[in-house]
């Protein structure tokens, strides 16, 4: 959570490589019990219930080895919020 107030929230999702060779073309794979209402460095794909599958943007679908890119969103939340309870990287 980067920042949030009455009823909404902003997020970050941070991907790092710290394999010896090249992540190519992700997809994230989450379980998340919020409604992501806008998100930036990556598209919703799909969402079903609280099940996301989000790709990279094309400029960043490749990520090197000890390198990292930041997915952005917003969110809404009614009593707490609470970090995904599922995630896969997809390759």
């Amino acid at each position: 959570v980067v920042s949030k107030w009455q009823g909404a929230f902003n997020g970050e999702i941070k991907l790092t490589n710290t394999g010896s060779k090249p992540i190519e073309n992700w997809l994230l794979h989450l379980t998340f019990p919020h409604k992501i209402t806008n998100i930036w460095n990556a598209d919703v794909i799909e969402h079903q219930k609280d099940i996301y599958f989000i790709k990279n943007k094309g400029w960043n679908a490749n990520i090197l080895p000890g390198q990292s890119i930041n997915i952005g969103f917003g969110a809404n939340y009614s009593e707490y919020i609470s970090a995904p309870t599922f995630y896969s990287l997809l390759l």
